[in-house]
């Protein structure tokens, strides 16, 4: 795994170095999740560089 995607609060999840995912072009697959609350992480380093688009979960989480 390269990175990791959170839902939840912005300013608890930005002290453990999460971003908006919209700030890599990356969305949420789920509707109505507040850009501001759908958060990523890169685990190695310049992942995301080329990356864009909609995550795409196993389907045990839906």
């Amino acid at each position: 795994m390269s990175l990791k995607s959170i839902l939840g609060h912005p300013e608890y999840y930005t002290k453990f170095g999460y971003e908006p995912a919209s700030k890599y072009n990356i969305y949420s697959p789920y509707e109505g999740i507040p850009d501001e609350a759908f958060m990523i992480k890169e685990i190695k380093d310049d992942y995301l560089k080329d990356k864009e688009g909609t995550i795409q979960y196993s389907e045990a989480f839906n």
